[in-house]
């Protein structure tokens, strides 16, 4: 599982008023769970190929384009991020369609 947020860093050169991100990494099922954070100063998917070079195998990430920067992978989605468009497609409908059971 794979994702970025932003945060600050505060010995970091540049003004408190810029952004910079912290990857976060982590392991799957096998062997211990491992769950490493990376400083990185842009989004840049540059910034997950460079830290991911050599991985082989499944990527769960969300949908944010600079993964595709990373060879080798597959892909996965998350599906919290699925399940938010479903619940933002429900709203919009008009009450009158929307069923009144089974909405999670």
């Amino acid at each position: 599982m794979r994702t970025n947020r932003p945060c600050r860093y505060f010995t970091n050169p540049v003004p408190a008023t810029s952004k910079s991100y912290l990857w976060l990494y982590r392991t799957g099922k096998e062997g211990p769970s491992i769950i490493l954070y990376d400083y990185q100063e842009t989004r840049s998917g540059k910034n997950a190929e460079k830290f991911l070079s050599g991985f082989k195998g499944y990527l769960q990430v969300d949908g944010y384009a600079g993964y595709h920067k990373v060879p080798n992978v597959k892909l996965v989605g998350c599906m919290a991020h699925a399940r938010r468009k479903f619940d933002e497609a429900l709203k919009v409908l008009p009450s009158s369609k929307r069923l009144t059971s089974g909405v999670a």
